[in-house]
């Protein structure tokens, strides 16, 4: 039996990824849903979603470390920052990861596996931990480059660009003010980079070809543990000292204080948006992600981390049919496994120029659906007086005592 009254769908458990023996602090789904990589004090672990197998990353011989005649190993554990592009020229899947040791290393997908293509500090020699990566485009077109952003503990900034054959470049180093820890940065709509200070409530926008900052703005959460910002660049999510919260980003407003629990762990927890940005989900220190309605900040749902204790790693991904939801913990020197979610949708299929599909597909909230039922429940409770109501003038006009009534007085 449908239930028109039931008001949400749940998310259901997917499959269990076996993770690493070590904490999980960042996952990422690459272009297209095909990969995702888990990364970690304990190294990064990277699974094909089409089998669920585990895809092993490879260090061969000649690897540069960015010194000419380098031959050097690149780092094979501590990941604090990944970020997925995909060049449509080679129809490749490219992982980037940036190290505790200031590395930042590029690993192609080639023959069912990662190979490390780059590893390389050009300009970059000394730097302290990468903070975070960012990409833009994630999906780069033919004949055209792919801009990468990376921050450091050294409140340094670096941007440079990267082509299909492995060729990148710097374009420019970036040092920050004192005080000023670049902990998130994001490439904006244009190919600018924003950055989020952890401490201060500041955020800047830089040219991404000079370096100048653009706008500075200095009334946004006074503490930034980490930043999730949509891809239009209106809403972000805060992980602050208080939980999370979310803000627009035009008017650095606070927009929603989500239903959640006092804070345990002043640790990094991620958020992420899902749902065309209807939810948010976020990591807690109470074995388990949870799902928030972003309209309104409710609690939906308890994503539980069957291996417990701290959730810090979660992302999300929209297939055709499915919204997939990953969660892993971060318990150090523990086996940590990556928990996929999913939650069937109906596909959203907007018409193509010229096309010629006399069918679409339109999404319709519930409360539509119910408002409908209840109209037409009142239209017809209505009716149905208004007949009965008929019914007995009907009845009265033609009874036979009405009719023979002025008879008993002849």
């Amino acid at each position: 039996m449908i239930n028109l009254f039931r008001s949400k769908a749940l998310y259901k458990k997917l499959t269990s990824l076996k993770g690493p023996q070590d904490a999980i602090t960042a996952l990422a789904f690459s272009i297209h849903g095909k990969f995702l990589a888990a990364v970690g004090p304990g190294g990064a672990n990277i699974w094909n979603l089409s089998d669920h197998q585990s895809v092993p990353l490879t260090s061969l011989h000649g690897c540069t470390t960015g010194a000419p005649g380098a031959t050097e190993p690149p780092e094979m554990k501590g990941f604090p920052a990944l970020a997925w592009l995909y060049f449509s020229q080679r129809s490749r899947h490219v992982l980037l990861l940036g190290t505790v040791g200031g590395q930042l290393q590029i690993w192609d997908y080639i023959d069912e596996r990662l190979i490390v293509n780059i590893t390389l500090a050009p300009g970059i020699v000394g730097q302290k931990q990468a903070l975070s990566v960012d990409v833009y485009p994630r999906e780069v077109p033919v004949g055209t480059h792919a801009q990468i952003v990376v921050s450091y503990t050294s409140r340094s900034v670096l941007v440079g660009h990267l082509r299909a054959d492995g060729d990148f470049k710097q374009r420019v180093l970036i040092t920050l003010e004192d005080g000023f820890m670049p902990k998130t940065v994001r490439f904006d709509k244009s190919g600018n980079v924003i950055v989020f200070s952890m401490h201060g409530g500041i955020i800047v926008s830089l040219d991404s070809l000079t370096g100048n900052i653009l706008w500075r703005k200095s009334d946004a959460p006074r503490f930034m543990a980490t930043v999730s910002l949509d891809e239009d660049c209106q809403s972000f999510v805060a992980c602050t000292d208080q939980g999370f919260e979310l803000w627009d980003f035009d008017r650095m407003i606070l927009t929603k204080e989500f239903e959640q629990a006092p804070i345990s762990l002043s640790l990094p927890k991620h958020a992420c948006f899902s749902e065309w940005k209807t939810k948010v989900i976020g990591g807690t220190d109470r074995a388990c992600a949870e799902v928030y309605d972003a309209r309104n900040g409710k609690f939906e749902q308890r994503l539980a981390y069957p291996q417990g204790g701290l959730v810090q790693a979660v992302a999300a991904y929209t297939t055709n049919d499915r919204f997939l939801i990953a969660v892993a913990g971060a318990n150090g020197r523990r086996a940590c496994d990556v928990i996929l979610w999913y939650k069937k949708h109906v596909p959203r299929t907007d018409p193509r120029p010229g096309s010629s599909d006399e069918y679409y597909t339109f999404r319709i909230k519930k409360w539509y659906i119910r408002l409908v039922f209840y109209i037409l429940c009142a239209l017809w409770v209505v009716v149905a007086q208004t007949l009965i109501i008929l019914n007995n003038s009907e009845v009265r006009t033609n009874s036979p005592g009405l009719n023979s009534h002025s008879q008993w007085y002849r």
